[in-house]
């Protein structure tokens, strides 16, 4: 049985920009030509998943993947991926 989200997800819109779930005061903003994010403050780069309802950060340092919903006004953590791996 999948995991319930807590609230309801919203599809992520590719050309805007979003506060970055890691650092309270960074932007996501777009990369041209791609699905995904890049933060402006912390220089992470964070990618579409789930059809665009999933945002994955692509990191080397973090032993398990990192992936947010977006409720409209924040972001939350989607602990259903990290139980699955």
């Amino acid at each position: 049985m999948p995991a319930v989200r807590s609230r309801k997800a919203q599809k992520i819109d590719l050309q805007a920009e979003y506060p970055c779930p890691c650092r309270r005061h960074g932007v996501l903003r777009p990369i041209a030509l791609t699905e995904a994010f890049g933060c402006q403050r912390c220089q992470q780069i964070f990618v579409i998943q789930d059809d665009g309802y999933l945002l994955e950060q692509l990191s080397t340092h973090y032993p398990y993947k990192r992936v947010w919903y977006w409720t409209g006004s924040e972001w939350s953590l989607d602990h259903s991926v990290l139980s699955n791996h």
